[in-house]
């Protein structure tokens, strides 16, 4: 795996930007207005999906990765992070997520990505 620094950098300092402005524009005089985590964590999903900066270590791996799964490394990860926030939010949130679910979300995955390319 090869890991792009500068452009994880950017991806952070992009959500650090939208925060900023998150709290600029939707704050009024009385109450201030922050961005949750949620949405941090969702926006970061986002941008690692955008700009990519996880990949294999040549271009067959990454074919076949895709050509496997139907997903990117950067797409699976992105799901990972969403996951693991939300089970993190509360314990009740990880029934929503065993194995068999994760199962589930892969297959899903698998068939939203062929019908794209169709």
């Amino acid at each position: 795996m090869r890991i792009n620094y500068p452009m994880l950098y950017r991806i952070v300092e992009r959500v650090d930007q939208r925060r900023d402005y998150y709290l600029y524009f939707h704050s009024n005089h009385n109450h201030a207005m922050f961005m949750s985590q949620a949405k941090e964590t969702a926006l970061f999903c986002y941008w690692l999906i955008k700009y990519k900066p996880i990949s294999f270590e040549n271009a067959y791996e990454e074919s076949s990765f895709f050509h496997e799964n139907g997903y990117t490394i950067n797409e699976l990860y992105a799901a990972f992070l969403l996951m693991s926030f939300i089970t993190g939010l509360d314990e009740e949130n990880e029934k929503y997520f065993n194995e068999r679910r994760s199962r589930h979300l892969h297959t899903v995955l698998r068939i939203e990505k062929s019908v794209k390319r169709h």
